[in-house]
């Protein structure tokens, strides 16, 4: 007799539910209750088994992570349509899950399990109703006759594959269920690197500027902090006086952009504290007096060092990332557009780093302007791609180095060049409280490890 499979739940009403879809396409599952499902998996350490979950709370990112080290086959299906979930269930096929949002296409995903359809988005579907056949081309991409799929009674499709058969369910949750597959294939495929390492880092010279109590960095002392992992920023140059950012406008060629230069008031928030394609230097005094006076009268008491002046380089697309710690000692990495229509159709994206520049590219496939990223050439798209890996790389190297003092980095924007490059023009550093504990004395600031 075939063993069950197993589905752990969240919840006994759940479990039921598991049971008698499972059912009424002829599978057998042995459904389990839990509070914690996935902690309780990972803590079980059998990544042998086939297993999969059925969960109605979101779970954690790190638990996530964790499920995908101790059982990188798991199906997983977060039964909740709201943008947290949706985020976590394409999160989790980064990290090579099987993840859907409902449990018919869960079952279907079992189904395949079964037969040991690896490429299920491979089979073939010639024998396949043309009515279902329409429902699952969109995601078949072979012709494989050892995988096939046939129609059954009761409009359902089986999945024969060396003399196993499985009943998968209708052809809209077994495209989906093939679909989830297929984009949780890079994650399992290609191996995720290992902790970043950029050489040349003087991490006590670091340490020293975040050195101090829990705070936001300006965005010139937050670009220093990150300069020595040799990332690119524009060419620009902090001024406290009229005159001195006339003078250095002239040295970087007009016309240049100026900036407010403040821990308290970021240019993503007030985007009137910034003016760009000024293009002499009795304008760029003016500009410098404008914006100093409107940033005192916004904000009483903000602190002021001046404003940046940086050479004006032509973006085809704005990103915006932020990047923190997680405990399980990857980076947790939020990037999306930050042009105005981004902004306002929330093109975002989560995913977890490190990751390799073929994975980071199935990922990025995710967003709705993905084509903004690149040229329409390839090689164009490839060397954009790998503009940006590197950048993402390097931001996760100094957010793992310095783990412990730095809540997070945000970017705002990245810009992606014209003529090819990229450059962090604005950026924030979250320094955490690591100062206030070190004089308890739980840690060590000066350690960058």
């Amino acid at each position: 007799m075939a063993k069950a499979f197993e589905i752990w739940c969240d919840s006994s009403d759940l479990a039921i539910e598991c049971e008698n879809v499972a059912s009424s396409v002829g599978l057998l599952v042995e459904p389990h209750y839990a509070a914690s499902p996935v902690e309780e998996a990972v803590a079980s350490r059998a990544p042998e088994r086939h297993i999969a979950f059925a969960l109605t709370l979101a779970p954690e990112i790190e638990h996530l992570i964790n499920l995908s080290k101790s059982h990188p086959i798991s199906l997983l299906a977060i039964l909740k349509s709201d943008r947290t979930s949706l985020t976590l269930r394409d999160l989790a096929r980064d990290l090579g899950l099987v993840a859907v949002d409902e449990i018919r296409p869960l079952i279907a995903a079992v189904g395949l399990r079964v037969v040991g359809a690896e490429k299920p988005w491979s089979g073939s579907i010639r024998h396949v109703h043309p009515a279902q056949r329409i429902r699952l081309q969109p995601y078949i991409v072979g012709n494989q006759e050892k995988l096939r799929y046939q129609s059954a009674q009761s409009s359902f499709v089986v999945a024969e594959r060396e003399r196993r058969s499985s009943c998968l369910g209708e052809a809209r949750d077994v495209a989906i269920a093939i679909d989830a597959f297929y984009q949780s294939h890079a994650g399992r495929t290609h191996r995720r690197p290992g902790r970043p390492q950029v050489e040349g880092v003087n991490l006590e010279v670091v340490a020293d500027v975040l050195f101090g109590p829990e705070r936001a960095l300006s965005d010139p002392a937050s670009k220093q902090a990150l300069s020595a992992y040799d990332l690119p920023f524009p060419n620009e140059e902090l001024c406290t006086s009229p005159s001195r950012a006339a003078a250095e406008a002239t040295r970087i060629g007009f016309p240049v952009r100026i900036a407010l230069a403040s821990p308290d008031l970021r240019i993503w928030d007030h985007p009137e504290l910034a003016a760009d394609g000024v293009d002499n230097a009795a304008r760029v005094r003016d500009v410098y007096r404008q914006i100093t006076a409107l940033a005192k009268a916004r904000t009483p008491g903000a602190r002021i060092l001046g404003v940046t002046v940086s050479a004006t380089s032509p973006a085809h697309a704005l990103l915006w990332l932020k990047a923190r710690a997680l405990n399980t000692g990857e980076v947790h990495m939020s990037l999306g557009f930050s042009d105005p229509h981004g902004i306002a159709t929330e093109d975002r994206l989560e995913t977890v780093l490190p990751a390799s520049v073929e994975q980071l590219e199935c990922t990025l496939s995710r967003l709705q302007g993905n084509s903004l990223l690149s040229a329409e050439r390839y090689r164009d798209q490839q060397d954009s791609i790998s503009n940006i890996h590197d950048v993402l790389l390097r931001l996760t190297a100094f957010t793992q180095d310095f783990d412990d003092k730095v809540r997070s980095v945000e970017v705002d924007p990245v810009a992606l060049l014209v003529g090819g490059g990229i450059e962090l023009r604005e950026v924030c550093i979250e320094v955490g409280d690591a100062y206030e504990r070190t004089i308890h004395g739980t840690v060590d600031i000066d350690s960058g490890d």
